[in-house]
């Protein structure tokens, strides 16, 4: 009987349009995470093993990284608000020196850098549909695209010009300076 009521209520959120209120309560209330995209939710998919140790590694290198420089590291359950629109996404992980605020309680709107760990399954997404949404941050400098299955790092950042560029570092070896926070990475931390 409880699969049928899973079953139903996955049915019913399919098709139904969701105001914002609705899905904030939604996501309080229930088990699964959701993006919301205009009306309509997204349930976020259980990720694999390699998922979270990236993630967790990516979390303890930021949090010493940008201890000092007045940051806070959010990770995969705190959401982020696409600019003047009805967005919401939760990525991996996200960097802002936002102050808090009631308006920003259970989302961020002002990320200076983003990291989705991605996966066979995801890459599409990460690669193409998040980079177009998060490029419309007015504070965002960096957006990584991390490989879960080999260590590749795709950086994609704005230049001096105000135009989005990417570069991608492979293997363990390789060293990322993220110029704009005067940090560097190197992908063996984050790949063991």
């Amino acid at each position: 009987m409880n699969n049928e009521v899973n079953l139903s209520m996955s049915l019913t959120l399919k098709d139904k349009k969701f105001t914002v209120e609705e899905y904030f309560k939604l996501e309080e209330e229930g088990e699964m995470r959701h993006e919301f995209i205009n009306g309509n939710l997204f349930e976020m998919r259980e990720a694999s093993t390699e998922h979270h140790l990236l993630v967790k590694r990516f979390e303890k290198l930021f949090d010493s990284l940008f201890e000092q420089k007045r940051c806070s590291v959010f990770r995969e359950t705190m959401k982020v608000k696409i600019y003047d629109e009805e967005k919401y996404y939760y990525p991996d992980l996200f960097i802002t020196r936002e102050e808090n605020t009631i308006a920003n309680t259970y989302a961020k709107l002002q990320p200076e850098l983003i990291v989705e760990v991605a996966s066979e399954r995801t890459w599409k997404k990460d690669s193409i549909d998040k980079l177009i949404q998060y490029q419309k941050f007015p504070a965002l400098k960096y957006y990584l695209i991390a490989e879960q299955n080999k260590p590749e790092i795709t950086v994609v950042n704005k230049n001096a010009k105000g135009n989005w560029q990417s570069e991608t570092y492979s293997g363990k070896d390789a060293v990322i300076n993220l110029l704009l926070f005067d940090v560097t990475l190197s992908l063996s931390e984050i790949y063991l």
